[in-house]
């Protein structure tokens, strides 16, 4: 993220003033703090409730659709 930032900022040539530079480091160490716990948060749910009913959903509806399309029930 720091480098794509960071690249976006030197192909733009966009000038900052000192209080534009603190809010991007600000906004990023939030942003990268709050990612942290999320994904903590969502690697302990998964491990207490997996997700298998969605996956089998998922691949039901995947052949569903594979089903039509090739029946050319469903154009593409």
């Amino acid at each position: 993220m720091v480098a794509a930032s960071g690249l976006s900022l030197v192909k733009t040539s966009i000038s900052m003033n000192t209080m534009q530079v603190i809010a991007l480091v600000i906004g990023f160490v939030v942003s990268f703090l709050v990612a942290l716990l999320v994904v903590d948060k969502f690697i302990n749910f998964l491990k207490r409730k997996p997700m298998r009913v969605f996956a089998i959903y998922r691949i039901l509806i995947g052949a569903i659709i594979l089903i039509l399309a090739f029946t050319k029930l469903m154009p593409m």
